[in-house]
């Protein structure tokens, strides 16, 4: 019951973010539209979802906690990986590299939000 919990979080994050013009993004795929290619553990976990590539300034706030405006690949994926538990952290380091349009190894609030 708390990874569906999970999951309806996350399709709300992706549909308020679509709504307000966030990036593009990717939802999950429901279980019985899986591929039958793909493992059962696959469609069951949350953990290999790909998350929307903005993330909420709530969320950018939280993971920022030495307040320097910007974070870490390593705040970002511990972030999701480790305190969420919402992405692998494969996912999460490449839903960072996304985000890191400069190339810094650091995400700026703009970078991360699509806010100023």
């Amino acid at each position: 019951m708390e990874k569906l919990a999970k999951l309806f979080a996350l399709l709300v994050s992706v549909t308020v973010l679509t709504a307000c013009g966030g990036t593009e993004t990717t939802t999950p795929t429901a279980p019985e539209e899986a591929s039958p290619t793909e493992s059962p553990l696959a469609q069951e976990s949350p953990e290999t979802i790909t998350t929307v590539k903005l993330i909420p300034v709530a969320v950018f706030k939280e993971i920022d906690i030495d307040k320097k405006g910007e974070i870490t690949q390593v705040q970002f994926v511990e972030y999701f990986v480790v305190k969420k538990k919402e992405l692998t952290k494969e996912d999460a380091e490449k839903n960072f590299k996304e985000l890191d349009k400069d190339t810094t190894g650091t995400l700026t609030k703009e970078e991360a939000t699509g806010e100023k």
